[in-house]
């Protein structure tokens, strides 16, 4: 890891936004060393709603998430904020990351169409995963997933996480992460082939519920400066993030260069 970030997002919508650009560094591997969305669309095949999701995403015994964006050495809490709208549901992984401080990681959104066909997709956020990152189930029956079960369901009510930063569960605790060689075959079992990664949204009204906070992302190629400092698999990104007044902007400090990608 190259260069932390600490992006925020608001719960409270795209309403009285303004616009700002922070330019961090990240190297293209990055995310895959904290969060594999494989593995997590494998949790989201078998658990049976959003409460089970947030436990089994901090399960250290499982081990999926080897996530730390304050570069701290010690794997964040990952918490599921959820939202809907009619037959289109939108669940967010997010990381608090201070009082008023959250980076969303990743959402898993699902919809139902006139048909009574479901999608479901796992979208990583442009900011940490890079645009165009969508993982989707290979060939097997979304709606016989519990959790699709659930959300169709008359029992079905919205998840409100309970964490956030500084109050956690206690059954939980951070534990300490571990490097890329140690994370890839961790998750290989639960890569192989239930999910697939492709380029193109297969939910296309999950958008009208829910906005990145760096869906207008641009990539630029790194600089001769980017590639001595950080190496050549560096890359710049200038990212144009929302916030409001109930929220900040930040950047925080540069991690020190490894040998190993480490999140």
């Amino acid at each position: 890891m190259l260069l932390r970030i600490a992006l925020v997002t608001s719960l409270m919508g795209p309403a009285a936004a303004r616009a700002d650009e922070v330019t961090v560094v990240t190297r293209e591997d990055e995310a895959a060393a904290g969060l594999d969305l494989r593995a997590v669309g494998q949790l989201v095949q078998d658990v049976e709603n959003a409460e089970q999701l947030e436990r089994k995403l901090n399960d250290p015994d499982l081990g999926i998430n080897n996530l730390d964006l304050n570069d701290d050495g010690e794997v964040d809490y990952v918490r599921v904020v959820s939202r809907d709208d009619g037959d289109t549901h939108v669940m967010i992984l997010q990381v608090p990351l201070g009082e008023n401080d959250f980076q969303d990681v990743a959402t898993i959104q699902v919809d139902r169409d006139e048909k009574g066909d479901v999608a479901l997709q796992l979208q990583g956020d442009p900011v940490i995963y890079g645009p165009s990152y969508y993982v989707v189930p290979a060939g097997a029956r979304v709606a016989a997933f519990p959790i699709v079960t659930w959300f169709y369901s008359p029992l079905y009510r919205p998840w409100v996480s309970t964490v956030y930063w500084s109050r956690y569960p206690g059954w939980w605790h951070p534990w300490r992460t571990v490097s890329f060689r140690v994370y890839r075959p961790r998750v290989v079992s639960y890569t192989r082939v239930s999910f697939t990664f492709t380029n193109r949204t297969a939910v296309v009204r999950a958008g009208a519920i829910y906005t990145a906070p760096a869906a207008s992302a641009s990539l630029r190629r790194a600089t001769r400066a980017d590639v001595k400092e950080h190496g050549d698999r560096a890359r710049v990104k200038t990212i144009k993030s929302k916030t409001d007044a109930g929220t900040k902007v930040k950047k925080t400090r540069k991690a020190k260069r490894t040998g190993s990608p480490k999140n």
